[in-house]
């Protein structure tokens, strides 16, 4: 009886297409969420650079350390986003009624899921604990 369960839990195509479905959506809000945040201080930057005279690459590490920063929000909001919107797609296109029909429950079709959620979730946590305490200089 264990030997059965153990075979339905081995990974499938289904996984690599639910995966990459939501990976390809990940990076682009993920993306989309540090350039949204990035432009909130756009004003700022653009001020130390043309009235207080910061150079460029003054400018550049500035805006890398603002975008650390902005990971531990970033990363888990871009991945709730990829998730509802991966598998609203799969909703809308009826492959998700295919999948149940073929015998496949929900949480085996979102077990992929499941274990990007732990390696983001162990990420998001290690960005939060490490980050404000690390040294920079």
């Amino acid at each position: 009886m264990p030997i059965k369960k153990i075979a339905r839990l081995r990974p499938l195509k289904l996984d690599q297409y639910v995966l990459k479905e939501v990976l390809s959506i990940f990076l682009g809000t993920f993306l989309f969420l540090l350039f949204a945040l990035l432009m909130f201080q756009g004003l700022r930057l653009s001020d130390f650079f043309i009235v207080h005279g910061v150079s460029a690459f003054s400018l550049a590490k500035l805006t890398l350390y603002l975008t650390i920063t902005f990971l531990p929000f970033a990363v888990p909001l871009s991945f709730v986003l990829s998730v509802l919107i991966g598998f609203s797609r799969l909703s809308n296109d009826s492959e998700l009624t295919a999948l149940k029909a073929h015998g496949l429950s929900l949480s085996r079709i979102s077990l992929p899921i499941f274990g990007f959620a732990m390696i983001i979730g162990i990420f998001t946590l290690s960005l939060n604990h490490q980050l404000p305490y690390r040294d920079w200089e």
